[in-house]
């Protein structure tokens, strides 16, 4: 359960690095959105996960911090296999220079315990991670694995349609690559969108790769996310519930 959340979303860390002033200025992402999404693999349903995201201004500041937290519940027959939940949040400062990560968490209760702590300080240029107390150089530009999928979206509605950069997690930083591949309609069950392809770029071949559906319609927020190996997909996170946000200021 936990590697299929993950690596279908919570691991969507599409962009990194600052984008230029000019990309997303305007409107920021709004506030006070909820999102919950379906997991499915091999076609059985594994359960859902839900995701808040809420916003707040930076006193003194033009910028505003975000907090992003999701949980992924076990459903159906995993809950034979699966007890407990699994938890990710993710603090990020949001302004005109780009997206800086503050914080981020993982907390797995289903099957093996797991937890991850990361903590980003500009001033040392470091990240440091509690749990094992271990700390890398903050490579400029650097994401979590949730500030990156914002990263890109911001990128998207700057029209940007090739990403490549490092992303931080337990083991360090590794470098993604992501590029659009296109504009298709998308059904899912909390209806049907009009979206964009975004797909990973592995160098080996056979490697697992994700493809992600965005919305213009929802700020480019996934409404459909696969993982692939080879030919074989091998798992699936579609949008059960759309959020009732207005996005039309930060796409526009």
């Amino acid at each position: 359960m936990r590697r299929m959340v993950t690596t279908l979303l919570l691991t969507a860390g599409l962009s990194l690095g600052t984008l230029p002033a000019t990309a997303g200025e305007g409107a920021p992402f709004p506030g006070d959105v909820e999102l919950e999404y379906r997991v499915k693999r091999s076609g059985f349903d594994l359960g859902t996960m839900e995701r808040t995201i809420t916003r707040e201004p930076v006193d003194g500041e033009s910028g505003h911090e975000y907090r992003v937290a999701s949980v992924a519940r076990p459903g159906g027959m995993a809950r034979l296999l699966f007890s407990g939940d699994t938890r990710e949040s993710s603090r990020f400062l949001w302004d005109d220079d780009g997206i800086r990560p503050l914080e981020y968490r993982y907390r797995q209760r289903t099957g093996k315990d797991k937890d991850i702590r990361l903590s980003f300080h500009y001033g040392d240029e470091v990240v440091r991670e509690a749990v094992r107390g271990r700390e890398w150089e903050l490579t400029a530009g650097a994401q979590d694995l949730v500030s990156a999928q914002f990263t890109v979206m911001r990128g998207l509605a700057a029209g940007e349609t090739e990403f490549e950069f490092p992303v931080v997690d337990e083991d360090g930083l590794e470098g993604y690559r992501y590029e659009v591949t296109g504009e298709v309609e998308r059904e899912t069950p909390a209806g049907t969108w009009q979206t964009v392809r975004v797909e990973q770029i592995r160098d080996k071949p056979g490697k697992r790769r994700s493809i992600f559906w965005l919305a213009p319609e929802l700020g480019y927020l996934p409404v459909a996310v696969e993982q692939h190996k080879g030919d074989d997909r091998k798992g699936l996170l579609e949008l059960k519930k759309a959020p009732e946000a207005d996005f039309s200021d930060f796409t526009e």
